[in-house]
């Protein structure tokens, strides 16, 4: 076939090989692809590519996220169609809403992904116009408990798996003491956890963060 009649796939992953390996099996699928590794490596693909589709992954290392980077690109290319490929079990892991997602996105856990075909086939969907609810979005269907927490108290959360007490927390958020203490209480009921238990409920909490993040 032409070259120039494939449609475009751009691949963001900042792993080499998994990036390889991506790239390769949606070349198998009978697209045009491109790869990247780094946040402004794809603006820059994506300017002189013009792809059709992105294979994302949310966690680029320092700087932009995958989040970042599909909100610029379906902003410039409103037709553009978005696979996010990722190991976070959500977006909110990342502090992130759902429903601030480009719209039709699909979002597929890598640990979730078993069959090669099935990456292709997410892309073809989305590019199709189909719902990814109906398969191709793991943050609907894999439980992690995150779901009913805000931005503050996922951000929160966040620095309390990271270890801080919560004097750091205060002092990291430029908030009082007593406001921490009230976010954090908030966030243990929104999970089912009982501050009463101390430090066990933070061991809980922090790890349902981490599993939500994809980390052991």
């Amino acid at each position: 076939m032409n070259p120039e009649l494939l449609r475009r796939v751009l691949v963001v992953e900042d792993e080499d090989l998994l990036r390889s390996l991506v790239a390769a099996e949606i070349a198998r699928g009978g697209f045009d692809v491109a790869s990247a590794a780094t946040a402004a490596a794809a603006l820059e693909v994506a300017a002189i590519f013009d792809p059709d589709a992105i294979v994302m992954d949310v966690d680029l290392g320092r700087g932009p996220s995958g989040f970042d980077v599909a909100s610029v690109l379906a902003r410039r290319s409103p037709g553009v169609a978005i696979v996010f490929l990722t190991n976070l079990a959500a977006p909110e892991a990342a502090s992130v809403r759902a429903a601030t997602l480009p719209p039709g996105s699909a979002y597929l856990r890598k640990t979730a992904v078993h069959e090669p075909g099935f990456i292709v086939a997410a892309i073809e969907a989305v590019l199709a116009g189909q719902d990814p609810r109906l398969s191709f979005r793991h943050d609907l269907t894999s439980p992690h408990g995150l779901k009913g927490l805000s931005v503050t108290q996922l951000e929160v959360l966040g620095l309390v798996a990271g270890g801080m007490t919560n004097q750091e927390i205060a002092a990291r958020r430029g908030s009082s003491l007593r406001a921490v203490e009230r976010i954090i209480n908030r966030t243990f009921a929104a999970l089912g956890l009982d501050e009463a238990a101390g430090g066990n409920a933070r061991v809980l909490a922090t790890r349902l963060y981490l599993d939500a993040r994809g980390r052991p």
